[in-house]
């Protein structure tokens, strides 16, 4: 049924409707489930930056703490996942984690699985 949730995402986004990755989850596993379903998403048709944007601004907006988060902004709230890639042109880099910012506090992801 994958390709009929596909077609079903690329005809809902073109209405102008709202995805939000990782929706599903516990259903879907937490973690690998929300990259295999964004990378599912930019199969359907939906572009790296339209998937970047659902699973950030999109989803904060739906949660209703967009004013607190969901964009790097001064004066927002910002634990931040670094990246080693571009998730914009290659969007399977975001499986590509090489550390995290978290209260202001830069943790290296090979210390953070040791912990």
């Amino acid at each position: 049924n994958v390709g009929a949730a596909q077609n079903a995402l690329r005809a809902y986004t073109a209405r102008g409707w709202v995805y939000i990755p990782g929706s599903g989850a516990p259903a879907v596993p937490y973690g690998l489930g929300f990259l295999i379903e964004c990378q599912l998403a930019r199969q359907s048709g939906l572009s790296a930056q339209q998937v970047l944007r659902a699973a950030t601004i999109d989803a904060a907006a739906a949660a209703g703490i967009d004013k607190q988060g969901g964009t790097v902004e001064v004066g927002k709230l910002a634990d931040l996942v670094i990246i080693d890639g571009d998730p914009l042109t290659e969007l399977s880099d975001l499986g590509n984690v090489a550390g995290v910012v978290a209260d202001g506090h830069y943790f290296i992801i090979d210390e953070l699985l040791r912990h």
